[in-house]
């Protein structure tokens, strides 16, 4: 699936590529990232542990 330059694309520290905002949110719903895993993008200027993101909503 392409991805447009728009959407944010996440890293999660220690795993190889990127992942958009709907990619993570199933992951996070599948138990494939914990609320430890640390995460950045682009305009993010550290790691953030996803539990200390919007993201934990979905944990």
């Amino acid at each position: 699936m392409p991805k447009n330059n728009k959407e944010v694309l996440w890293q999660i520290h220690g795993r190889e590529g990127t992942y958009s905002d709907q990619e993570l949110i199933e992951m996070i719903k599948r138990g494939e990232v914990s609320p430890e895993d640390l995460l950045t993008n682009r305009d993010l200027k550290a790691w953030l542990p996803l539990k200390e993101t919007i993201y934990a909503f979905y944990l």
